[in-house]
């Protein structure tokens, strides 16, 4: 690749190997998509006769991508697909700088979002089933109480009429 972890000619042996049925995923899965897409994006159109043919075995979900996208692109009608391939590929050199988009909010959304109205809380029925207004409150919290302790000699609590200690007792 354009950083030299592979090589264009080892990654179009591998991409070829993927193309001509070493890959095993299922008919129009994202995989097939992306093994199409990678090879566009390397120029790799010594593949071509490949991947028409995992259109022709139909493994590409035409939504994904179709046919006239690949001949597009191997037409030049999208301009140097390898130049768009090693600029979104660069290596990262400092995790920060190439992170800080994440910690600004989309341009868009600037511009489109109105802060949301401040509603008062809607009325909310309290255990007792009269309304209240405002937050939800936790219940008091109440000390733990074991359920009671039955004799070996008494009925068993489930019914069977035996003894406890010849029932659920064992």
């Amino acid at each position: 690749m354009a950083w030299e972890e592979r090589s264009r000619s080892e990654l179009v042996v591998y991409l070829r190997e993927l193309l001509s049925g070493r890959h095993k995923a299922e008919a129009s899965h994202y995989t097939w998509s992306s093994i199409v897409n990678l090879a566009c994006g390397l120029e790799a159109w010594e593949l071509r006769p490949q991947m028409d043919a995992v259109f022709a075995r139909g493994l590409l979900d035409e939504f994904d991508v179709d046919a006239s996208h690949v001949a597009d692109a191997h037409a030049g009608k999208f301009g140097s697909l390898w130049d768009d391939f090693v600029e979104m590929h660069a290596p990262i050199r400092d995790v920060a700088e190439a992170t800080d988009f994440l910690d600004k909010p989309f341009e868009e959304d600037e511009e489109d979002s109105e802060p949301m109205p401040e509603k008062p809380p809607a009325p909310i029925p309290s255990a007792t089933g009269s309304l209240t207004t405002g937050a939800i409150t936790e219940p008091e919290p109440r000390p733990f109480t074991a359920p009671p302790k039955v004799g070996r000699n008494e009925p068993c609590p489930c019914g069977s009429g035996k003894k406890y200690k010849k029932c659920c007792g064992r």
